[in-house]
């Protein structure tokens, strides 16, 4: 199952504890493409195809507007990553926002953490989801105010947030639900 992990993106986020290798394919230079990560969850083997990262480790990439593209008026690194000023951060901005499309068109279930109020990426992707028929998983940690969300809860599968102690916890959970539902698929209510 291909898996694509929206949500607020910073250094050493929680999708580094669910896919052990993703650390791996975090670079200082942007790859042609993105390469799937195969990760265990549960007794399942998966494939995080999205989002990816830009980093050179000082955090550049990572901050307010910045989605971990490195396209920073103020990153020092920038040009390291993305080649010379030729390389505009309006150029890098699409670059990420397509890549992201593209992984979102491949993945079997889309999953967002939200646990923050300004996730303004987060819910267009999970709109772009929506717009590809996706299954789509929401989650968020006890006690955080879901109420502002409940227009993008309605293109999750069940039309809620669920929350969850953990990102990881909550992702099980989806996983677990969706292979029940694949093995066992709900019946006609006539």
């Amino acid at each position: 199952m291909k898996i694509y992990m929206a949500g607020k993106i910073s250094k050493n986020d929680w999708r580094h504890e669910i896919v052990p290798k993703l650390r791996d394919s975090v670079t200082n230079k942007v790859p042609e493409k993105w390469e799937s990560v195969s990760f265990a969850l549960g007794d399942s083997i998966l494939q995080y195809v999205g989002p990816f990262f830009i980093s050179c480790d000082h955090g550049c990439a990572h901050g307010r507007g910045e989605h971990g593209s490195s396209v920073a008026t103020n990153n020092v690194c920038g040009d390291e990553v993305w080649g010379s000023k030729h390389y505009s951060s309006q150029i890098a901005k699409e670059e990420t926002f397509h890549r992201c499309l593209s992984a979102i068109h491949d993945c079997d279930l889309f999953f967002a953490w939200l646990d923050q109020r300004d996730a303004h990426g987060t819910l267009v992707e999970i709109g772009v989801a929506r717009a590809l028929g996706k299954t789509i998983w929401i989650g968020s940690p006890p006690g955080f105010d879901v109420d502002d969300f409940w227009f993008a809860a309605q293109a999750s599968v069940c039309g809620v947030i669920y929350a969850s102690k953990t990102p990881k916890e909550n992702l099980l959970k989806a996983i677990t639900t969706e292979k029940r539902a694949a093995i066992d698929p709900p019946k006609p209510p006539f």
